[in-house]
């Protein structure tokens, strides 16, 4: 077995998100990532992605490009290398956070057998990765078999004739996998993004827009001017590869922020009389985005008992900051617990049952002071009422 390692590059002790590196042919953890006449200060651009983003830490898997060589002549398991590197994140309590992946070339297949073992494991930690994974980038990433020989020939000349052949037929390895692939993002429903080079690489134009479609509904492949090799060394932050990028990482970054600062609010500041800006859905279009339309009429009633009872009782002030103390801790552990920890995980509906349980309404009553008089009943009115007033979600963004 090829040697690898995971390296950590950028980010605080405790990220809200995580991005990790797969390189490809002939590259490493250093040089495939080091961007190429760079109007940058830094040239190594994963270190602007934990920059620009706040609370984002990036990891590099590394491993000996020559295992691609050896691959393709049949001496080394593909599947091998996605079990070490799945071991290997489990080790960093990746896939604990949502997670992003970023590939380059064949880095993109590892990617794709490492999501393929990952979502096909009874591992706990294993199917993390698999749920975890928000967003899936390939650059330059050959899906079909043609494509990928025509890469590994001109990359790695003379390696692998035998087995290439068989890789690119319609039966063999990689339409499996593109399979596999698309099963996986339509089960999960994960972002994919996909570059292809418009440049030719030593006279060839390696992977064109049609070999590097995933597959995937709505992915339409993106060319960038660039060659296969220089397509992942964006020279600056205004390349446009890296600004698409940026630009999904930050879209699903948001509710990680907005959780981590209602986390932080004082509750004497705290004010649930006012809709929150951020999501101004009402109750019934909360719940049929989550597939839950079906709790309507029952939300519906809780929500506006609670409403009721808040805006009379809430006239006072002493009342008001123990109605205001009791929805943020339900507010706070269901973001914590239920809504980052299984629903942005698309855990099932009755682990998502499980959770609000045992973590929410089960949580907050044995902790809850005597003033709040808090019933499994009370907690899921304050639910729908958090919901109606846009400060909770049921849903994915």
């Amino acid at each position: 077995m090829t040697a690898i390692s995971i390296n950590k590059i950028c980010g605080p002790h405790e990220s809200l998100m995580d991005v990790v590196l797969l390189h490809g042919l002939t590259g490493n953890q250093s040089d495939t990532w080091t961007s190429r006449n760079c109007a940058e200060e830094n040239d190594y651009w994963p270190e602007w992605l934990s920059a620009d983003c706040e609370g984002v830490s990036v990891y590099a898997i590394d491993y000996d490009s020559s295992f691609f060589r050896a691959w393709a002549d049949e001496k080394l398991n593909i599947h091998e290398l996605a079990t070490s590197s799945l071991e290997l994140l489990a080790s960093e309590g990746i896939g604990k956070r949502p997670l992003i992946i970023v590939a380059h070339s064949l880095g993109g297949i590892l990617a794709k057998e490492i999501l393929r073992v990952a979502s096909n494991s009874s591992d706990p930690d294993w199917l993390d990765v698999a749920k975890g994974t928000r967003l899936v980038c390939f650059i330059g990433t050959p899906h079909g078999g043609v494509a990928l020989a025509g890469v590994i020939n001109t990359l790695l000349p003379g390696a692998g004739s035998k087995n290439l052949v068989l890789l690119s037929g319609d039966s063999g390895y990689l339409a499996a996998l593109r399979t596999a692939y698309r099963d996986y993002a339509a089960k999960y429903e994960p972002i994919t993004l996909a570059y292809y080079e418009k440049q030719k690489t030593k006279g060839v134009h390696l992977v064109d827009q049609n070999s590097a479609d995933p597959g995937v509904t709505g992915t339409t492949p993106i060319g960038v001017e660039a060659d296969h090799v220089s397509l992942c060394r964006p020279s600056s932050r205004a390349s446009m590869l890296y600004r698409s990028l940026l630009l999904r990482m930050r879209r699903l970054l948001k509710p990680l922020h907005d959780a981590q600062l209602a986390n932080k609010t004082p509750l004497h500041s705290l004010d649930f009389s006012a809709a929150d800006a951020n999501d101004r859905r009402d109750l019934l279009a909360k719940l049929i985005d989550a597939g839950r339309e079906l709790e309507y009429p029952i939300a519906n009633r809780r929500q506006n008992r609670f409403a009721i009872e808040y805006m009379r009782d809430g006239l006072h002030p002493t009342f008001k900051r123990a109605f205001d103390a009791f929805l943020s801790a339900i507010e706070q552990r269901f973001i914590t617990h239920v809504y980052l920890e299984k629903i942005c995980k698309h855990a099932s509906t009755s682990e998502i049952a499980a959770a609000l349980q045992v973590h929410v309404i089960d949580a907050v009553r044995e902790n809850a002071p005597k003033e709040w008089n808090a019933t499994e009943g009370s907690i899921l009115d304050a639910l729908y009422f958090l919901t109606e007033r846009c400060h909770i979600r049921w849903d994915v963004p």
